[in-house]
């Protein structure tokens, strides 16, 4: 390496968000493979956001029947879209798809931080927030001593 030559960073700092998991920061390499890599197939990018950052997701996750994962919301909160699949959280550059930054880490953490689960009734998707994994699994934990516990033998089987 020359002097005065900028070194090219080879990994992205991306927000991977999974079905019905919240989403975690990971560094993945800096190229086309691995995007498609953690998204399971050929990707797209949409930009449904105003900051410079990027949703890239798989491009045939419904088509492929993937679970869906989050919803995408307009300014008045309506529902307009779901992405299917997991999906990553990437920066903008120039010419690119870059790191995040720690506020935009925070950022989406937090609009992400809910997973979601979709149901069809009557011709309308429903979407319905998921409580933390850690408080699920504490209040299944109290439902099944309260079923393990032992039945009172009836008189008429006590003989």
């Amino acid at each position: 390496m020359k002097g005065g030559e900028i070194l090219k960073t080879d990994t992205l700092t991306v927000l991977v968000v999974e079905p019905e998991q919240p989403p975690y920061v990971k560094s993945i390499r800096d190229d086309l493979r691995s995007l498609q890599a953690e998204v399971g197939g050929s990707i797209e990018a949409i930009y449904p956001f105003d900051d410079p950052v990027a949703i890239i997701c798989n491009e045939e996750g419904k088509l492929l029947g993937l679970p869906l994962n989050r919803a995408l919301r307009d300014e008045d909160h309506h529902v307009y879209d779901v992405v299917a699949g997991t999906f990553l959280i990437a920066g903008l550059g120039a010419e690119d798809f870059c790191s995040l930054n720690e506020k935009q880490i925070e950022k989406y953490s937090e609009h992400f931080k809910t997973p979601e689960l979709f149901l069809r009734l009557n011709g309308r998707m429903l979407v319905i927030p998921v409580e933390e994994k850690a408080s699920r699994d504490k209040q299944a934990d109290i439902d099944c001593h309260k079923k393990a516990e032992p039945k009172k033998a009836h008189k008429s089987e006590e003989r």
